[in-house]
């Protein structure tokens, strides 16, 4: 073996320990993040069952229902970041064979918008949607479904005062949907990890309550199994914008939609 074979060798094995090492890091800020955040619903269940039991001596009826529902609370939180985990770990080993349909996508923001109305009436935020009427797209529904719900969820998630909107442009074939809030915005630095695994940009220490960092990755890996993406636009104290590109995704309307007797649901305000 000459001495530029040896180079070349000597340098596929250096690439390919780096790998291993950032993925063996990788693994490890996951395993960290998931003890942590495991811990936190986990603590609470144990301590309440501590406070029911007292409650349920001294015979005391609100105070054990109270409990009750703290410790369902904390149950459906661990059983929610097992689950984001799971479909995690399946998109990034997997690729999902999608199941196209033409559908209008008016309908299908509207249904994301009702999933956070609640949260955002209780914030007292807006919501609007601009440029989905009329726009048919031909992609997998449920998946873009999902990468929607996760980019609202996000920007109800940090947003205090103003709204969230969704707006659709087109451009031939071409379709963008903009998730756009005027929430807390990013740093660069902020910006350039959103889309890790765990990931929570606005905390030095990871918080329970803002969930658990997983739907920003899952949305990206959904998009990108789509055949496009998900880029950011943000910066700090001005609102994020999320824009899901997707090439080729939009449909003409055909008699077979035209067919469809969708009917019409009005838009969130």
């Amino acid at each position: 073996m000459s001495i530029q074979d040896w180079w070349k060798n000597g340098r596929k094995l250096s690439a390919a320990l780096a790998k291993a090492r950032e993925e063996s890091r990788r693994k490890s800020a996951v395993l960290h993040a998931l003890s942590h955040d495991l811990r936190t619903p986990l603590n609470s269940i144990m301590l309440n069952i501590e406070v029911a039991r007292a409650a349920a001596k001294a015979r005391d009826d609100p105070a054990l229902l109270e409990c009750l529902n703290d410790m369902e609370v904390s149950a459906r939180a661990a059983d929610g970041l097992l689950d984001n985990l799971l479909e995690c770990a399946r998109l990034d080993r997997v690729q999902e064979p999608n199941c196209l349909s033409t559908f209008p996508l008016i309908e299908l923001v509207r249904e994301s918008l009702r999933a956070v109305q609640p949260e955002a009436n209780r914030k007292n935020l807006y919501l609007q949607a601009t440029g989905a009427e009329h726009v048919y797209v031909r992609s997998d529904r449920q998946k873009l479904a999902r990468v929607l719900a996760n980019l609202l969820d996000n920007a109800v998630k940090f947003t205090e005062e103003g709204g969230v909107k969704v707006a659709v442009q087109c451009a031939g074939d071409n379709l963008e949907l903009h998730v756009i809030d005027s929430g807390i915005g990013l740093t660069d630095e902020q910006r350039e990890r959103l889309f890790e695994e765990f990931y929570q940009g606005h905390k030095p220490t990871r918080n329970g309550s803002k969930r658990f960092g997983l739907g920003l990755t899952i949305a990206r890996q959904l998009a990108r199994q789509l055949g496009g993406d998900i880029t950011v636009e943000s910066s700090t104290g001005s609102g994020s914008r999320f824009c899901v590109h997707l090439p080729g995704a939009r449909a003409h309307r055909g008699p077979e939609a035209e067919s469809a007797g969708h009917i019409p649901v009005p838009l969130v305000n």
